[in-house]
């Protein structure tokens, strides 16, 4: 008896990790990857590190996401480093809260961005980037398009010639929920050289997003949202008074911290605002 116990006890499926980990490699599971991404790429140009880092049109690529070892897929993190001129583009979403796919970078190897388009991809995180536009861009620093479940967090977004966090074109009436905003700071947003001028900040169309603890400096409107329990709380809104923001066409005498609306597509309702301070809501130049 004593001899059948000591072999049960030794039988490698009788040990619980062993068991899982046969488990995992049975079910096809995989494990979250770190991958790399330069504007040009580098060496071998397969995103396992910085010195092989793919490039941005190989982050764009559709065929470098999905589930497999070396693509991005859910619960993976993309460290982006040095300056992009080409628009990053999601290709694939994560799975849930818990498995977002997260695009960052490190104070080692900081990253500079114009802009990441999320199309209509579920479940990202944007966490610590710098996103400027130095040339005219005409997109928004970070574009959804029907997005559920993102984290945007401790981003420096300034600079821009077309708003912050906005719509990509023609989604306007996509429904982006879920996501949230908090964190970031914001400043010189929708300039006028070389952009539209005309682009909130923060839009957001869709039901349950939270926006807060965001820090917006010259721009123009700085929070518009459509939808259902939207929640807007604790942000700073600074100063608007600005030689580039005079008061004329299609500059507004006046920015709106808050514009809450509806329409056709969106329903307006319970929506919070509360705890957020503005420090200068008037433009005084030209009036």
């Amino acid at each position: 008896m004593r001899t059948r116990l000591r072999a049960a006890r030794n039988h490698p499926f009788t040990d619980p990790m062993r068991l899982l980990i046969a488990f995992l490699l049975s079910a096809g599971i995989a494990f979250a990857e770190d991958l790399y991404v330069t504007q040009a790429g580098a060496g071998a140009a397969n995103g396992s590190n910085v010195a092989n880092a793919w490039s941005a049109a190989n982050f764009n690529t559709a065929g470098n996401w999905g589930v497999g070892a070396g693509k991005i897929t859910a619960g993976d993190t993309v460290y982006a480093s040095g300056t992009f001129t080409t628009v990053l583009q999601v290709q694939a979403s994560g799975t849930n809260a818990s498995t977002r796919i997260t695009i960052t970078d490190t104070a080692a190897l900081p990253a500079t961005i114009v802009s990441l388009d999320g199309v209509t991809y579920d479940y990202i995180a944007v966490i610590g980037l710098e996103i400027t536009q130095p040339g005219a861009d005409t997109v928004p620093a970070i574009q959804v398009g029907g997005c559920d479940g993102w984290l945007i967090q401790r981003n420096y977004i300034h600079d821009t010639n077309r708003g912050g966090i906005n719509p990509r074109s023609g989604a306007s009436t996509s429904i982006n929920s879920n996501n949230i905003i908090r964190h970031n700071t914001f400043e010189d947003i929708s300039l006028p050289s070389g952009g539209t001028g005309s682009s909130p900040v923060i839009t957001f169309s869709g039901d349950s997003n939270l926006i807060e603890y965001n820090s917006i400096t010259n721009g123009l409107d700085r929070v518009r949202s459509f939808g259902l329990k939207n929640v807007v709380r604790n942000n700073f809104f600074g100063a608007t008074d600005s030689i580039d923001y005079p008061n004329t066409s299609p500059y507004p005498h006046h920015t709106d911290d808050y514009q809450p609306w509806d329409s056709a597509t969106f329903d307006l309702n319970q929506t919070m605002y509360e705890r957020n301070w503005s420090q200068d809501n008037a433009d005084s130049v030209g009036g």
